[in-house]
């Protein structure tokens, strides 16, 4: 399995989970629920607090440059990059930590909102253009991939 669909398979399974383990009595689908968000916020939350669409086993992630993204490497989109689905991914993600907020409104789970909603700001903000929602944000912290779509947009409006 390709290190970006371990991450999608986990992402899934992980907001599918989130969501139904919120419902039930502590048991051992509510700590295996935990386990899994504990996992994603941990190995898929950048520093930006933005989603990565992959990291590798051991947890290492080979962002791009800065340069990387003015030049276009690989692409315009970014896509087969860890910051190709910032804006998507958490705009998912940070439903599915709201919905957990509802079920238990503890102090953890606000702050799980909170951050995923900050990373969603810093996408809109690290653009040149007004409106434009970035994909993610290379290793320098303020440069991304020149090119967005409404695939990125959609959930980002939504998770916000």
């Amino acid at each position: 399995m390709k290190l970006s669909q371990y991450f999608h398979v986990l992402f899934v399974f992980g907001f599918s989970i989130s969501v139904l383990a919120a419902d039930l009595p502590e048991n051992l689908l509510q700590e295996k629920a935990e386990q899994v968000n504990r996992n994603i916020l941990e190995r898929f939350i950048s520093p930006h607090n933005t989603m990565y669409d992959f990291v590798d086993l051991n947890g290492e992630i080979s962002l791009p440059t800065g340069e990387e993204c003015q030049n276009n490497i690989p692409n315009a989109l970014g896509w087969w990059s860890p910051i190709e689905n910032g804006g998507y991914f958490g705009g998912i993600y940070s439903i599915s930590q709201c919905m957990r907020y509802e079920q238990a409104k503890t102090p953890e789970n606000r702050e799980k909102v909170k951050r995923l909603v900050n990373g969603l700001y810093k996408l809109q903000d690290i653009g040149n253009v007004p409106g434009f929602i970035a994909r993610g944000i290379a290793a320098d912290g303020k440069s991304t991939y020149p090119a967005s779509s409404a695939d990125q947009t959609m959930p980002f409006i939504i998770g916000l």
